[in-house]
């Protein structure tokens, strides 16, 4: 069974993102990366595959905009990161539900500057149309209602049930054992761009030489600068679009 991540993988939202953590950290209502500091885009966007709840950008976002401008461009270092994390005193879930309400407050001011922020992945957007909703399944971070909207503005008709989202803090391991419960059809294939997510959900359910998942790195979302390498170290799947879209032409075969 093939199940997706959202953001990264079918959908480049990273402007959306980069945007409403923005707007999250100084509560105001930006609705384009060009009313941002002029460093801080690029600087959040080089940096944005260390998130994996989308909670984390929030601090993430902080250091962006207080970091001295002599601040090296470069990439974060994982261990910096974590320890901008770590320093957070706000619980993770209210974190994500700020971010989420400001989103929600982003979509009301302008849906359409909103929307604008945010591109399907091509080609392999226009391959999953032919997939079927009831084929598919979605294993987000993102909040469903988002992830539901920009499905069905551009023209993927998913079942809003089959978005398995970050809505009350439910993280992926708790969603994908609710996938589980409800299709037990193992083994289960997750196309993903956070190599972190991806050994998280390795770790808890191919325990014990059980193979239930199957991990994929997709290699054209926000991956990590050694991601792809690391991820053929520990013997994961690592796809271009194309080999996607083969792998969707082998499941319609069937």
């Amino acid at each position: 069974m093939l199940i997706f991540d959202f953001d990264g993988v079918l959908v480049n939202s990273i402007d959306e993102v980069t945007v409403t953590a923005y707007n999250t950290v100084t509560d105001r209502l930006a609705t384009g990366l060009d009313q941002l500091p002029d460093s801080v885009p690029n600087r959040f966007q080089r940096n944005r595959f260390h998130v994996q709840v989308i909670g984390d950008a929030i601090p993430l976002m902080r250091w962006c905009l207080t970091a001295p401008p002599a601040e090296p461009e470069g990439i974060l270092p994982r261990k910096a990161y974590l320890d901008l994390v770590d320093r957070e005193r706000e619980p993770l879930q209210d974190r994500s539900n700020r971010f989420f309400s400001m989103r929600k407050a982003f979509v009301r001011q302008d849906r359409e500057k909103w929307l604008s922020l945010n591109s399907p992945f091509q080609p392999v957007w226009d391959a999953l149309k032919g997939l079927g909703p009831e084929n598919m399944v979605i294993l987000t971070n993102k909040n469903r209602a988002a992830a539901f909207r920009l499905s069905r503005h551009f023209g993927l008709m998913v079942a809003e049930d089959r978005i398995y989202s970050g809505d009350d803090g439910v993280g992926k391991i708790e969603n994908l054992e609710r996938i589980h419960d409800r299709f037990n059809d193992p083994p289960y294939e997750i196309v993903e761009d956070s190599l972190a997510n991806l050994k998280d959900l390795e770790a808890h359910f191919n325990r014990k030489g059980d193979r239930w998942i199957h991990p994929i790195l997709a290699s054209w979302g926000y991956t990590g600068p050694e991601d792809v390498e690391h991820a053929a170290v520990l013997g994961f799947s690592v796809f271009r679009q194309a080999d996607l879209i083969d792998r969707l032409q082998r499941k319609l075969t069937y």
